[in-house]
């Protein structure tokens, strides 16, 4: 196997127990993925009972794995019932994830505008100021 065939995944996974992630993480490597973050099992409260379940334990794998492997894991995963919810995603590209949520540039990457001539404008008195203005506006 070809690390260049690989392609990146992510799964979050909510399960009844915390040995379900891991479980989950002994499947990933049985199905030859190289798991780069492993499971990290938190109980949490559900907003909504799910197959009669107040809480479950939350965790993500990240992981990397041929495309071909990722549909005989998705059956697997969906035949297991201590996992109450699971999604498998790619994640997008760093560039990608900042433009689709409209990040504004900083002050450090903005362009800066160029000033109309590179003489360095003395600073006027109120007087003077004053001056000048009657001379526009006149």
């Amino acid at each position: 196997m070809d690390n260049e065939e690989k392609r990146k995944y992510e799964i979050a996974l909510l399960t009844k127990d915390e040995s379900t992630a891991l479980k989950v993480a002994d499947l990933l490597s049985a199905e030859g993925a190289e798991i780069v973050v492993g499971p990290r099992p938190n109980l949490i409260k559900l907003a909504y009972k799910i197959d009669k379940e107040e809480s479950a334990f939350f965790s993500f794998i990240d992981f990397e794995s041929l495309p071909e492997k990722i549909a005989s894991l998705d059956k697997s995963l969906k035949l297991d019932k201590s996992i109450l919810r699971f999604l498998i995603v790619t994640p997008p590209p760093a560039k990608a994830v900042a433009k689709s949520f409209g990040k504004k540039p900083t002050a450090d990457s903005a362009p800066k505008p160029e000033a109309a001539d590179d003489t360095v404008k003395e600073s006027l008195s109120n007087e003077a100021l004053e001056q000048k203005l009657e001379e526009i506006l006149s």
